[in-house]
């Protein structure tokens, strides 16, 4: 099967793409991460064959390395030689995709990123950058490895803890994330197939103020992701392992005692981040209270900036993909 970046490429001749598809040369791997059963394709794009900078990005939910399309071109326009690791996240894409919900814990995947930096770029520290679920999985792995992290990218990705404390605490968060029980339902699994995501993103996007990014390019390489079999159930499991205690069909609203856990990565306080931040929100975000979501100064004792973009949503890194990188480029250098 094609992966998805490739897909894009082999598409570009017969659909216009109002995201542009990287010039750049992209190779692919299949990672077997040492010491874990799992495997991530990882897409690897270069500006140099001796990187200084080296740049994780991680998507979120419904997506795969193909969302950070509009990014590799301006990143590696910079002048800093610089390698971009952009993997499917266990359950998306082609990667492993384990039966069991509790394989979706998000302090597995944390790991699953941090061996895959240990093997790609060993040595390194590196740029994190996290979206929508990729979000707390980057505040986590910047976290918990300061040792590996030289600073922390976020776009419209929650900090672990605090979407805890407003899905207990906040009606505005709790309102806008009723979604997530369908998500959490075996009639999600039967109707939230790969027809149903390409209509979400479509609608979303159609409503954009910035721009209408999603096309039948991308359409077609979400078509081929969410397609295989499985993928619905994986990419749910996000939701169902680490907000619902890995139990399908559950009731209890949100609340004081609900979700049980104290963050999104478990049981435990995630350490301060030390690396400097940037966090980068789109405002007309319909999925988080944006402003409580936007309280991190408990969570950083690096310097933390905060740029907000009124006319951005969820998806800012496809709408406005020159702008972030331009961002994005500025404070990477500022590291350096």
């Amino acid at each position: 099967m094609l992966h998805s970046l490739a897909l894009l490429a082999a598409l570009l001749a017969t659909a216009a793409s109002a995201l542009p598809t990287p010039r750049s040369a992209i190779s692919y791997q299949m990672v077997q991460l040492r010491g874990r059963n799992i495997t991530l394709s990882t897409a690897l794009a270069s500006n140099s064959k001796s990187p200084t900078s080296v740049v994780l990005l991680l998507h979120g939910w419904p997506e795969a390395s193909w969302m950070w399309r509009g990014l590799v071109d301006p990143l590696l326009a910079d002048q800093e030689p610089r390698l971009l690791i952009m993997p499917d996240q266990r359950g998306f894409n082609t990667s492993s995709r384990p039966a069991d919900i509790t394989s979706y814990e998000a302090s597995l995947i944390v790991a699953d990123a941090v061996q895959l930096v240990k093997q790609i770029a060993p040595g390194q520290k590196i740029d994190v950058v996290g979206h929508d679920w990729g979000g707390p999985i980057a505040w986590g792995f910047a976290g918990l490895y300061p040792e590996l992290t030289k600073s922390l990218l976020v776009l419209n990705g929650p900090h672990p803890c605090l979407w805890f404390d407003l899905l207990r605490e906040d009606p505005v968060q709790q309102k806008l994330s009723q979604y997530m029980f369908m998500d959490d339902s075996s009639f999600g699994s039967k109707v939230l197939g790969p027809d149903a995501l390409v209509s979400y993103l479509r609608n979303d996007s159609a409503k954009s103020e910035i721009d209408d990014w999603f096309d039948d390019t991308t359409a077609a390489a979400m078509r081929s992701s969410f397609a295989q079999p499985g993928a619905t159930d994986s990419g749910l499991a996000w939701y169902r392992a680490n907000i619902f205690d890995s139990k399908l069909n559950v009731a209890t609203p949100f609340g004081p005692d609900f979700p049980k856990k104290r963050c999104a990565l478990g049981q435990q306080q995630l350490p301060k981040v030390q690396a400097n931040t940037l966090v980068l929100w789109g405002m007309n975000d319909v999925s988080f209270d944006n402003e409580a979501n936007l309280k991190l100064e408990e969570w950083v004792d690096g310097s933390l900036t905060i740029k907000t973009y009124p006319n951005a949503t969820h998806w800012i890194a496809q709408e406005m993909p020159a702008g972030v990188a331009r961002e994005a480029n500025a404070f990477f250098r500022a590291q350096a």
